[in-house]
């Protein structure tokens, strides 16, 4: 089950003591006036924030079957792509470290890979070194955004004080971007947002903006894995190779 802003606050005295605490903690983080992404600051008032909460599962298996019908559901909705849109996917789990919480999105990458009902997505290439890679699901291409506790110095990266995946489109930005001008401007537009919202990552995180990202030191050709889960400091290496294996559909 997910539920937009609006709905969730219409019941809230009836959800679990777990989603109220991360569900609040998370509404403290992104209308923060110091949170680095700005745009966030619209998903409230346009009901474009959509939860899920995890938890009341007996094994991995069945957290990651639970989290998939709520992802399933959401991606329906977003057949017509937003850019405001967002789906934050939060996990009843503990884990204690960086390595943990890499292993278990990719883990659930794999599982989402292997249950996809629908083809992968045709534009998408499957070699993660390619820089138009991300994971392809429900015919859709996806972000995956990696928050945890144990990012005790990147705290742009842990918006509910849990294990949760904030998740868009890949091809949502482009929607911000006027269509009506030359592919020129349009990318000056890019590099000024993106240059204004690192700046405010860097602020906010009390350390220069992660070599991870795209075009930066680390990740100068742009790969999107790469950005799915950040180093919690700029002195710690990223992975060298991506973790996940695009699994052909039988």
């Amino acid at each position: 089950m997910f539920y937009s802003y609006n709905e969730f606050k219409a019941i809230e005295n009836q959800q679990s003591p777990y989603a109220k605490e991360v569900f609040a903690e998370l509404i403290q983080n992104i209308t923060n006036p110091e949170f680095p992404c700005y745009y966030a600051k619209r998903v409230i008032p346009k009901n474009s924030l959509y939860v899920s909460f995890i938890e009341n599962f007996e094994n991995r298996q069945a957290m990651f079957k639970q989290a998939m019908k709520a992802f399933m559901q959401y991606a329906e909705i977003e057949r017509e792509c937003d850019p405001y849109r967002v789906f934050v996917l939060s996990f009843k789990v503990e884990t204690t470290s960086w390595e943990e919480d890499n292993a278990l999105m990719y883990d659930f990458m794999h599982y989402l890979n292997q249950h996809d009902p629908e083809p992968w997505f045709e534009e998408m290439p499957t070699d993660t070194n390619d820089p138009l890679w991300s994971l392809s699901f429900m015919g859709m291409p996806w972000f995956f955004n990696l928050n945890s506790p144990n990012n005790t110095h990147r705290k742009s990266r842990n918006v509910t004080n849990t294990f949760s995946l904030v998740l868009q489109r890949t091809d949502s930005f482009e929607q911000l971007l006027r269509k009506e001008l030359a592919d020129e401007v349009r990318e000056k537009q890019r590099i000024i947002i993106r240059k204004e919202i690192r700046k405010r990552i860097g602020i906010y995180d009390g350390q220069s903006v992660s070599p991870s990202l795209a075009g930066e030191a680390d990740n100068y050709n742009n790969l999107e894995w790469i950005q799915f889960h950040l180093p919690d400091l700029n002195s710690q290496k990223p992975q060298a190779t991506c973790p996940f294996k695009h699994f052909a559909q039988p």
